[in-house]
């Protein structure tokens, strides 16, 4: 069960609950052999139930948060968003001078088996935050082993950033910034960077200026601030999900950013090869990832489909692109030259009609956002980039497209990092600042 637990989001959890299921039955039918052999049905249910199993992402998804909530009933409860970045101080509403400290495992889940019967009083800390940020304050109560609540949504959004120098994670480093909340109280952040130079930080509305990563004397910044947006209303049993941002400097290419969360994503790229694409070797950059991203796909089983975009859009091929037509995405890709003005209202919109079933659309823009604008928060004014696309507003023209996601990479020092990364935001999607 604890097993099925830590590897959910991995697909082998989908054959580690299949094999779970199919020894139960084998242990099941050894006890009870001879009652079953009179119940002819029993084995063709059985057979049709482990078929469900074996094609059905959903049967597996279904039985594994079964599976976890027995094990979960009566001993704790679940914290949303999930983060191991969270820290309660639980105290006993009878004896105010005792306190524990718990933390949440990587699914969230708070297990609070050490505590007696009684009520408490539990507030949800932020870590990573030097002077105690409170993100939430609540009530338990434990009787006989089990807790009276079994999910509580915490008021944060999860930040996952992260931090990448010369095609590498800047792994180990010091991360630093401010964290402004909306009355102004300002917060000193402060942490580091795992193995994959990612850290995650859940955290209420807000802004966060001056975020960077430093180690031996380099240092990897993001431009302008990070906006916090308020935290999404969603079923508090349904974890929140994270407003996930790659910083990324001195890299030649971005196809880092390439990593959808569907097992059978069908991914579209969209590069940006407007005049000033010319400057800074960037058409080599987009030429480099169109190649790794068209690779990446592929070996891992994804549909994609690769176009460039100004003014107008040019596709690699009509359909999604098969394996066997490398030569041929190898010549487009060696083709491709920057050129003309951009239009990526015009670029979205006919690419949603090329691949309406699209999973994943990136968009790789090295200037503004024109025609769209986009705002941060819903307070600011909305400002259009050129008064000849008053209506252009991104919220609006993501509406159409619900079951995809948008993810924007801004290519360079000219990119307008802030309206894309509102857009990223807007569209559900990844924002990647590569400079």
């Amino acid at each position: 069960m604890l097993a099925v637990d830590l590897w959910q989001k991995n697909n082998r959890a989908k054959w580690q609950t299949y094999w779970i299921i199919y020894v139960a039955f084998q242990l099941f039918e050894y006890f009870t052999s001879s009652l079953l052999n009179s119940l002819k049905l029993y084995w063709l249910g059985k057979c049709l139930f482990l078929l469900w199993l074996m094609f059905s992402d959903e049967a597996v998804s279904f039985l594994q948060r079964f599976i976890i909530s027995i094990g979960r009933k009566k001993t704790g409860f679940t914290i949303n968003p999930p983060s191991e970045n969270i820290e309660l101080h639980i105290t006993k509403m009878d004896n105010k001078t005792v306190q524990t400290r718990l933390r949440p495992n990587s699914q969230g889940f708070v297990n609070v088996h050490c505590l007696d019967d009684g009520h408490y009083e539990i507030e949800v800390y932020s870590l990573f935050i030097i002077n105690m940020l409170l993100l939430h304050r609540f009530q338990i109560t434990v009787r006989k082993g089990t807790v009276n609540v079994q999910a509580v949504d915490v008021n944060a959004t999860v930040l996952h950033v992260t931090f990448r120098k010369n095609d590498k994670p800047f792994d180990g480093a010091q991360v630093h910034g401010r964290f402004v909340k909306p009355e102004k109280t300002i917060y000193n952040l402060i942490g580091q960077t795992d193995s994959n130079g990612v850290i995650q930080i859940p955290l209420p509305e807000g802004a966060i200026y001056d975020f960077m990563a430093t180690k031996d004397g380099f240092e990897v910044k993001k431009r302008g601030y990070i906006p916090i947006p308020q935290p999404s209303s969603t079923p508090v049993n349904i974890p929140r999900q994270p407003k996930f941002i790659i910083i990324d400097i001195d890299s030649s290419t971005f196809s880092s950013s390439i990593n959808p969360m569907e097992a059978n994503a069908r991914v579209v790229i969209l590069g940006d090869i407007s005049g000033s694409m010319d400057a800074d070797n960037k058409m080599e950059i987009l030429k480099r990832s169109y190649w790794e991203i068209f690779e990446k796909c592929h070996k891992n089983g994804w549909s994609v489909s690769i176009a460039s975009w100004d003014t107008s859009l040019d596709w690699c091929t009509d359909q999604w692109i098969q394996s066997s037509q490398t030569n041929f995405v190898k010549s487009w890709i060696q083709k491709q030259n920057a050129r003309g003005g951009n239009d990526m209202r015009n670029a979205i919109e006919r690419c949603m009609e090329h691949h309406p079933d699209a999973t994943d659309v990136y968009v790789m823009c090295d200037g503004d956002i024109t025609p769209f604008y986009a705002i941060h928060f819903e307070s600011e004014l909305a400002k259009p980039w050129s008064n000849n696309y008053s209506n252009a507003d991104w919220r609006e023209c993501r509406k159409k497209f619900p079951q995809t996601k948008f993810h924007f990479i801004a290519l360079g020092d000219g990119a307008a990092c802030e309206p894309m990364e509102a857009m990223a935001s807007i569209g559900d999607g990844i924002f990647h600042q590569a400079t």
